[in-house]
């Protein structure tokens, strides 16, 4: 990526809208460390986007024609098993609009859980923070005065058009991959920046003599930042040169399996879209389901419904002064029931978007998983390579009210043996009949003349919707 002398200008700007809350502010080490917090807010929001938009990974899935990756855990995210996990194992991207870049959907997988988290962790734990112990103190008052508020304003300013400039620069190139952009552990320092400004409340109380001292170290941070910034630029433009050919080399790699086998099948099986809408909504309640043996997908919901449970009535109490117990109580399971209605829903677009618009086609050497949304296939298995063929009708398989099942195949070329891999390329998802999908699957391997006379009987039924 080329550098752009309007980068580091804009890098300057930022500096120098510092500078000016040094001279002017009547707290100019306060007033810096609220300037680099809005900063960091919005280097947030680009990472955030961009992840969503980033460039296909390195290392494809066992899905694609590249090798799974090393221990089963994909290249963006060390998260393998969590919400939107099966977007992992997906081949195929969606252009959402022209000027964008196309969704790659193991991209949506980080995006989600960053966004999910920071509106139910991140930010509430930040608000009690700067409403307890920042925004209630007389420094701040004092802080909150002319010119402050036209300071903060240049700076959200110059920081806007410092990160809009680098995402310009990465679209005219190319785009990082997720693993570049993600916040990682951006957010948790986000989130206790109010720390700092607490203790400087604590100092601001001591007295006026300690006011040169703090004038110096913030002239010292805003150059330190500004040194920082200029060279993590350079660094940004070195990281994204390097993730051109691998991204070019991943796309070539995809496209071999993004066509499907020449021939008509002779069946199409396709899975019953209630039945995924209700098992993702299962899926997503309860965190126990296939490929989701995650101690930290569970450790994860329960920690945020526990923080809602007691932030919720202590910011009703504290910032907004309620007093009334039943008016706290309603407020409390108002939002916890929120929170559950969100996460069902997430667990249905998830499977929706995995499994909803899949069909399995079956030729006469060969099954073929395509995905009719995404224009792809997403695995296949020669015929002679799977040994047996099951329903599966535990809570997670079938969900209630429905007659659809999964159909677990018992694979001997073990295409993908980590998951969430292993599931998606060794299940026929949700289908209807499941018994006699699996029955059929499994006579084609017993000779030429029944699996035929199987093939022929069951390309009469009417295919599953």
């Amino acid at each position: 990526m080329k550098r752009s002398p309007s980068s580091y200008l804009a890098v300057l700007g930022v500096g120098l809208v510092a500078v000016a809350a040094v001279v002017t502010s009547s707290h100019p080490l306060y007033a810096v460390v609220v300037l680099s917090w809005l900063d960091l807010t919005t280097s947030l929001v680009r990472r955030t986007c961009q992840t969503l938009f980033a460039a296909p990974r390195e290392t494809v899935s066992p899905t694609g024609a590249a090798p799974a990756p090393e221990g089963g855990n994909s290249t963006l995210s060390p998260y393998e098993q969590g919400f939107f996990r099966f977007f992992s194992a997906k081949v195929g991207s969606v252009t959402v609009a022209d000027r964008l870049p196309p969704v790659s959907l193991h991209n949506v997988r980080p995006f989600v859980n960053v966004v999910f988290l920071s509106l139910f962790f991140f930010i509430p734990v930040a608000a009690v923070g700067v409403s307890s112990k920042v925004v209630s103190s007389p420094v701040f008052d004092e802080f909150w005065s002319r010119p402050t508020p036209l300071i903060l304003a240049a700076g959200t300013l110059a920081s806007a058009a410092k990160h809009g400039l680098l995402v310009r620069n990465h679209a005219r190139s190319e785009w990082p991959t997720a693993g570049a952009v993600a916040p990682r552990w951006r957010f948790g320092l986000w989130m206790l920046y109010w720390v700092p400004l607490w203790f400087l409340t604590a100092l601001h109380a001591t007295g006026p003599e300690v006011g040169d001292l703090l004038t110096l170290v913030a002239g010292l941070v805003v150059v330190g930042r500004t040194v920082r910034d200029i060279r993590s630029f350079g660094d940004a433009a070195g990281a994204t040169e390097s993730t051109r050919s691998s991204a070019n080399t991943t796309d070539s790699a995809s496209s071999t399996v993004s066509s499907l086998p020449s021939g008509e099948p002779c069946s199409t099986i396709r899975p019953n879209r209630r039945a995924v809408r209700l098992a993702g909504a299962v899926d997503s309640l309860l965190p126990f389901g296939n490929a989701a043996s995650s101690f930290r997908r569970v450790e994860g919901q329960y920690a945020i419904a526990v923080v809602l449970l007691v932030g919720v009535p202590l910011v009703g109490h504290e910032v907004w002064g309620i007093t009334s117990l039943p008016l706290l109580g309603a407020a409390t399971v108002a939002t916890l029931g929120a929170y559950i209605g969100v996460v069902a829903l997430i667990g249905v677009v998830h499977f929706e978007l995995a499994f909803g618009a899949l069909e399995y086609r079956l030729s006469d050497d060969e099954l073929v998983a395509y995905d009719r949304r995404l224009d792809a296939v997403q695995w296949c298995v020669p015929l002679d390579a799977i040994r047996d063929a099951t329903a599966e009708r535990a809570l997670f398989d079938s969900p209630p009210a429905t007659d659809a099942a999964m159909v677990a195949l018992d694979r001997t070329d073990d295409a993908a043996e980590t998951e969430p891999y292993r599931f998606y390329c060794h299940s026929l998802a949700f289908v209807d009949e499941p018994e006699r999908v699996a029955e059929r699957l499994t006579s084609i391997r017993s000779g030429p003349e029944e699996g035929q006379n199987a093939s022929d009987a069951h390309a009469q039924r009417p295919v599953s919707t």
